[in-house]
């Protein structure tokens, strides 16, 4: 306890800390280690000479100076422990503190001493990801002396270091930092000379440091360091003006989208109108026409009767041709959104396209001219680039007077093909120029000619043009006459001689053709195979001597079949024989080398070498090609011929010239009867199994005569049906099942065959298809070829069908299921109980 004048009385206590009384007031006023005291724990107190209340604890020295106890462990040697009521003053004013480890004596002029000078300043910034470099050293030295940090945006997290210089009162010396625009408040005091940021965001910050007199609190000091972050690149003001654009652009298309979708719309709404419109008009065209038709055969008509008539006929005619090419339209849209590319030779094309317009332009007397290019190709889509020329060849001889001139040429500028159409005709207004393109659009003179017409071709073109990878652009001159040009790209021109055309290849063909390219004897084979999957994948084989001929069947037929072309009877039989497809034969078999595909076959019968007869002959005559429907093609038009080629076997007879529609409709045909065909034989086969048709040697079979006459036992139970429901041979009786009025004996003793070696080993479950395939004395490639396409099914689906028909025979005879799988060859009963449940509908076990 000590008394510091007539008001105040100190009391230290046992951990309570320090207490002043006021006599005055009679109130007490603590003070605790948070108030700078060294402990809570008091060893003693003394007044000095200058009035200072000096105080010892068990963990250092302090003093009271005007109402602030000064802690004085800040310097070495204070912080101890101190004697319980160990305190003196001297008559000099010394005090003196006796200690576990001596006396401590402090001078009347130390508390004087502690008014000490700091300066502060940052001596020091290391950024995170920046090596430190003589260059980097000399930057931050110029920085830090103008007090501006600045730092790109990737160098946002740094470490600041501060100091403020007095070696005596090192210990006595603290430190708070505040950045002002990111902290809130400044940092609690420390000794702790580093300030640390981490991700500082894009900006501009001021940091603030300050030093603090521990003892007293006095502030030594402050200084301020300016740091600006710079904005990411994408964060720029050029940013921000590149961003809005790109919105503003998205914004656009979005809006021109929506436009486009809205003007689609209402096109293909106008578009639907007109061709409903034209659907119901054709109707009542016809009506009309046709009895124009008959009345121009009238022979009691005037002059001036037929006249009218002729009026009557001749623009009714107009009129369809005009509703017809709206329907055309329409469907010359749906067929460009497929684009099927191939090589296409241009001469060949320009021929054949101009050739379509010689009777239109003999009509108007206008000369038909053409120039042509060197042999070459172009790498295009057939039927796109037929409508293309049609168009605009079409268009050029509507519009060009009589007398006039029509030509058709073609060049070659780089790797591009120019087409060029130029006529003598009217020509196009020049202020109409701009919209000769635009949908339902004529230009003034062109309505003005009375020529018909709806304005969508010049647009479908462009539009086709366009979707092939190529360019339309015309020079046109009112009253003098307009040029179009088509710019496409050139095909790939190669030596070989075999072209393949298209992009979907069977594999086993091409693997064909490409040995016999190496043979110096073989013959020139083409192949235009199917180009998608939703086409037929039937195969022809057309043999004739006449290369444009078989290029235009190629084309013709190319989108319907697989077509292979060869040009002689010998490439096509040496062409069959090793795996490929043959002369003119359709087919719905699996030939050689080839997969699962109807096959037909058209020849010529006039070709140097081996004739097509003779062809026809060697075809039918061998029992691994008899299966083979042909075609004959011939300029023999005679009644005599006809039944000669007939006799030989062929399966039609046709004279040249030929309309290619109806000899596509014959393909059909006889692809569609020889399905059907495969159909009978299959339920023939089933019914040998079941003993509905009589089971005899292949020796024995009834075929009658040798002329080829022949016809099929009845099935049991079928005494009672009529005699001329027999189904009898090709001699000119009836029949009452069309398959059957095409049957060959020679396939149907081959079919009978193999079922009947299939019921002969049918418990035998080694008995597979190369045993099959030997018992029958074929190849496998030619067994399942032959098979496939009189059955309709592969071998192995063959033999197992004929295994699950005798199964079902054994359990109608009470046989148990486990015996019934043994006796019909199956290993397993679980099989065979799942691919019976998949043919008859219901389990073995149910079956009955």
């Amino acid at each position: 306890m000590a008394f510091q004048d007539s008001r105040h009385i100190w009391i230290g206590t046992d951990g309570g800390g320090l207490y002043d009384y006021d006599f005055l007031t009679k109130k007490f006023k603590r003070y605790t280690n948070q108030d700078a005291l060294p402990s809570n724990t008091v060893y003693g107190l003394i007044k000095g000479i200058n009035g200072n209340l000096w105080i010892s604890t068990d963990k250092g020295l302090a003093f009271m100076k005007q109402g602030k106890i000064v802690n004085l462990n800040i310097f070495k040697g204070m912080e101890r422990e101190y004697n319980r009521m160990s305190v003196a003053c001297t008559s000099d004013g010394r005090v003196l503190f006796g200690s576990n480890d001596g006396v401590v004596t402090l001078a009347p002029m130390f508390a004087k001493g502690l008014n000490y000078a700091a300066p502060l300043r940052i001596h020091s910034v290391e950024v995170e990801g920046v090596e430190r470099s003589d260059h980097w050293n000399e930057c931050l030295f110029e920085m830090l002396k103008e007090g501006k940090l600045k730092l790109s945006h990737n160098e946002n997290t740094l470490v600041v270091s501060f100091e403020s210089i007095n070696y005596q009162y090192q210990y006595d010396i603290q430190y708070q930092y505040y950045l002002e625009g990111y902290d809130r408040n400044w940092s609690k005091s420390s000794s702790n000379q580093l300030a640390r940021f981490v991700n500082l965001p894009s900006g501009s910050y001021v940091l603030h440091v300050k030093a603090i007199c521990r003892s007293n609190g006095r502030e030594l000091g402050e200084t301020t360091l300016e740091i600006h972050i710079a904005q990411p690149w994408w964060k720029t003001w050029w940013a921000w003006i590149i961003y809005l654009c790109i919105f503003a652009a998205i914004l656009y298309f979005v809006w021109q989208y929506y436009k486009e979708r809205l003007q689609r719309k209402y096109y293909d709404e106008k578009i639907n109108f007109f061709v409903n419109t034209a659907h119901n008009i054709r109707t009542p065209l016809s009506l009309v026409l046709a009895p124009l038709d008959n009345l121009a055969n009238d022979s009691n008509l005037s002059e001036k009767s037929r006249g009218f008539l002729d009026m009557a006929h001749r623009n009714g005619n107009k009129l369809l041709k005009m509703v017809t090419e709206l329907l055309d339209f329409q469907k010359a849209e749906q067929s460009a959104e497929q684009v099927r590319l191939q090589d296409i030779e241009l001469p060949m094309l320009l021929r054949v396209q101009l050739e379509k317009f010689v009777l239109a332009a003999q009509e108007k007397h206008i000369q038909l001219c053409i120039e042509t290019c060197p042999q070459q190709q172009i790498h295009s889509d057939v039927k796109m680039m037929d409508l293309i020329l049609e168009n605009l060849l079409s268009n050029a001889i509507k519009y060009t007077p009589q007398g006039g001139k029509v030509t058709l040429s073609a060049s070659i500028e780089g790797k591009m093909a120019m087409i060029h159409v130029c006529d003598t005709g009217i020509g196009i207004p020049k202020a109409e120029i701009k919209s000769i393109f635009k949908t339902f659009f004529r230009a003034s003179n062109a309505i003005n000619s009375q020529e018909m017409g709806s304005g969508l071709g010049l647009m479908l073109t462009r539009k086709l043009v366009e979707k092939l990878g190529g360019k339309l652009s015309f020079v046109s001159e009112e009253g003098k006459g307009t040029t179009f040009c088509v710019k496409m790209p050139l095909g790939n021109v190669t030596d070989s001689s075999v072209r393949l055309v298209g992009e979907k290849k069977n594999v086993a063909t091409e693997s064909s053709l490409a040995e016999d390219k190496h043979d110096e004897t073989c013959q020139t084979v083409s192949s235009a195979v199917l180009q998608d999957a939703d086409v037929s994948t039937d195969t022809l084989l057309f043999v004739d001597d006449n290369e444009d001929l078989r290029k235009y069947i190629r084309m013709t037929f190319g989108d319907s079949y697989q077509v292979v072309d060869v040009e002689s009877a010998e490439a096509a039989l040496k062409y069959l024989k090793e795996g490929g497809v043959c002369d003119i034969v359709v087919s719905d078999v699996m030939m050689p080398g080839m997969h699962g595909d109807e096959f037909c076959l058209v020849s010529d019968v006039m070709m140097p070498g081996m004739h097509g007869d003779e062809f026809c002959r060697s075809i039918k005559e061998n029992k691994e090609t008899s299966w083979l429907p042909v075609i004959l093609l011939t300029a023999k038009a005679g009644r005599d011929f006809m039944i000669e080629g007939l006799g030989l076997g062929a399966d039609d007879y046709i004279a040249k010239p030929f309309d290619t529609a109806i000899l596509a409709s014959k393909v059909a045909s006889i692809l569609k009867n020889r399905r059907r065909l495969s159909q009978y034989y299959m339920d023939r086969s089933l019914a040998l199994v079941r003993g509905e048709v009589a089971s005899e040697s292949a020796s024995s079979e009834q075929i009658v005569g040798s002329d080829s006459s022949y016809e099929l036992l009845e099935p049991t139970g079928a005494s009672e049906k009529k005699k001329d429901d027999t189904v009898l041979n090709k001699q000119g009786q009836t029949f009452d099942n069309v398959a059957e009025a095409v049957l060959n004996p020679q396939d149907q003793a081959f079919v009978d065959k193999a079922t009947r070696l299939v019921l002969a080993h049918l418990s035998d479950t080694n008995f597979n298809i190369d045993r099959l395939c030997r018992e029958m004395a074929m190849s496998r490639t030619l067994f399942y070829g032959r098979l496939k396409t009189l059955t309709g099914q592969s071998p192995q689906d063959f033999m197992r069908l004929i295994r699950l028909e005798q199964a079902a025979i054994f359990l109608k005879q009470g046989d148990s299921v486990l015996e019934v799988s043994v006796k019909a060859g199956f290993v397993n009963v679980k099989y065979f109980s799942t691919v019976f449940k998949k043919h008859f509908g219901v389990s073995p076990s149910k079956y009955l």
